[in-house]
């Protein structure tokens, strides 16, 4: 992998990190306009029907349109509608924008960055491609919870700032022609030997791996909704500090 790609796999921890602190700071936000347990879970469920929507038609579109044009589009519209939220003084309004910032905007980034990632790749080559996407992201997830609970603590309107802020840093990496491609490409034509250890992967059984896979992921995201959304209203009511929510998340 060159230092042009690694560059690249900035691009998804950045983002992971900066929509975490968006995600963890807006319901808190509700709560301090006064949101019911009811508004909060609609806020939950509203953003991840717009992000599973979105995502099955934009996917497609990742296929036909200009892949930085997407992101450029996915990073300004993420950052001009979170660096608004903290202004507004209304539930149903911040739901509105919760639902855009954390639901649209990531159903235009995830899946085109997801097929860029994986564009022109196969066997071993593609599996490290993947595998470092998803330590990459994991990486943002793991990190964010800690860093936004401790900045709400200082002022509220903090980690949207810094989110917006994090979401510029993609567009600028994207125009000096960061890319996925270069250092994996390059590596393509050596790895035939890796490539049939790689197929050893397709197993007669992957429907039932598929299968599984979708349970978990409904369950983990199931659980991790409820976490964000419903349990800092609880957390507030038995004394917990935004520091220690964030602790708790990570």
């Amino acid at each position: 992998m060159d230092r042009n790609s690694r560059f690249f796999f900035l691009l998804p921890f950045l983002m992971e990190v900066g929509l975490i602190l968006a995600l963890f700071a807006t319901p808190l936000l509700a709560i301090r306009l006064g949101a019911s347990v009811l508004q909060l879970g609609v806020m939950g469920s509203l953003v991840a029907l717009c992000y599973t929507v979105g995502t099955v038609f934009l996917g497609h579109l990742a296929d036909k349109v200009a892949k930085r044009k997407m992101l450029w589009f996915a990073c300004g519209s993420f950052v001009l509608v979170v660096a608004i939220t903290p202004h507004i003084g209304s539930v149903w309004a911040v739901t509105v924008l919760y639902a855009f910032s954390g639901g649209i905007s990531m159903a235009f980034f995830w899946p085109c960055l997801e097929v860029w990632i994986a564009e022109g790749k196969s066997g071993s080559v593609l599996l490290k491609a993947v595998g470092s996407f998803n330590v990459a992201w994991g990486l943002g997830s793991l990190v964010a919870p800690f860093i936004a609970g401790f900045l709400y603590q200082i002022h509220y309107r903090i980690p949207f700032y810094l989110a917006a802020l994090i979401a510029l840093v993609i567009p600028v990496g994207l125009l000096r022609g960061i890319t996925p491609s270069q250092g994996y490409l390059a590596d393509a034509g050596n790895s035939s030997q890796n490539n049939k250890q790689a197929d050893l992967y397709e197993l007669n059984n992957d429907e039932v791996f598929l299968r599984i896979a979708w349970v978990a992921n409904f369950v983990s995201w199931f659980i991790l909704a409820n976490i964000r959304n419903l349990f800092p209203k609880l957390a507030f009511a038995i004394g917990f500090s935004t520091q220690t929510l964030g602790i708790l998340i990570t």
